[in-house]
């Protein structure tokens, strides 16, 4: 920093407006002020100029990068025409280039004769005439039928209910006592069980089979809440054994129900209801391995009783309900006519 000397004292002092000294006012504090602000004003507007050059820069800078990356474009371009294979069209063997036909001698003599050949070409084949397509026996049949796309929602419809029935009957405790469950549940059962006979006479076999099976399901369901109810669970009857005649009456009722309808999920379900209700009925009687040996036995006899009973033999749906009509039995294959268009073969 910069001192000045004192014009009183005459001492060396730093720049200041008085001197610390003696007092005196210093007036070349003033101009040494004045100088600093004009170096501070240079500085600001050097500062500014670098500024303007270093965007002027900038802008240079992003015009070449674009021009470099039109360029770059261009040459892969035509370095892909080059190195892209060329079509070269060859003449058939045995045809000549049409020439005009003048009556004249050629000029020129020819060196030899070329082997002979046809001169036109043989007439393209017409095209084949329009054939129908025979639906009954396509080229390429479809990965998926109609009927097992249509199951696809009706499988998660019936899970969707299934599941909501599961948590009625397990969760549903705090707004309604368990006579309330029991009846709701008894009459979603009924109406459930009597609509696949009128969904099967009207042809929706899948729709009939999808709620009866979810209807089935809730049988055991029903037995649930009425084993809540203080009277029926409070009443000292043990809980496998209750549970063993809630399973054997969904079996009997899926059997009664399958004679009946004819329809296949009420016989898987009277299968699957019959496996646990023998070794929930002797739960409290039997101890030991030997005693669980005899009870699997038996159950293996039943289940080889069942697979030769009427519960599993396939069987048409009912067609003596009161009031069903159902359709005619399949028509046969249609056979194609000369020019591909399907009759029928009666």
């Amino acid at each position: 920093m910069q001192t000045f000397q004192c014009s009183s004292c005459s001492r060396e002092i730093k720049p200041a407006a008085q001197c610390p000294h003696c007092g005196a006012h210093q007036p070349q504090w003033a101009g040494h002020l004045a100088e600093v602000e004009r170096s501070i004003a240079e500085m600001k507007a050097r500062e500014a100029a670098i500024a303007a050059e270093q965007r002027q820069i900038a802008a240079k800078m992003q015009a070449a990068l674009f021009q470099r990356d039109i360029l770059a474009h261009a040459g892969e371009e035509r370095l892909k025409q080059a190195t892209r294979p060329r079509r070269v069209l060859r003449r058939r063997p045995g045809r000549r280039p049409p020439t005009a036909t003048t009556g004249a001698s050629p000029r020129v003599p020819r060196q030899g004769a070329a082997p002979p050949g046809p001169e036109d070409p043989p007439p393209p084949t017409p095209p084949s005439a329009a054939r129908w397509l025979n639906a009954d026996n396509p080229e390429h049949p479809p990965e998926a039928s109609s009927r097992e796309v249509q199951n696809i929602p009706l499988g998660l419809g019936a899970l969707l209910l299934a599941v909501a029935a599961v948590v009625f009957a397990a969760v549903a405790t705090s707004s309604m006592d368990a006579l309330s469950r029991l009846g709701i549940l008894l009459v979603a059962t009924v109406l459930l069980l009597l609509a696949p006979p009128v969904l099967a006479r009207r042809g929706l076999t899948s729709t009939a089979e999808t709620i009866s099976a979810v209807g089935l399901l809730l049988v055991p369901l029903a037995g649930y809440a009425l084993w809540t109810v203080d009277l029926i669970g409070g009443g000292g009857a043990s809980g496998a054994l209750f549970a063993g005649v809630i399973f054997a009456v969904t079996a009997a009722v899926g059997f009664g129900y399958a004679l009946f309808t004819g329809l296949r999920a009420p016989r898987f379900a009277t299968v699957l209801a019959a496996q646990p209700v023998l070794p929930l009925l002797a739960y409290d009687r039997v101890s030991g391995p030997a005693g669980w040996a005899m009870v699997l036995t038996v159950v293996a006899v039943i289940d080889l009783w069942l697979a030769r009973s009427p519960v599993t033999v396939e069987r048409p749906a009912r067609q003596d309900v009161p009031g069903g009509t159902f359709p005619p039995s399949a028509p046969p294959p249609r056979r194609p006519t000369e020019d591909g268009r399907p009759t029928d073969a009666g």
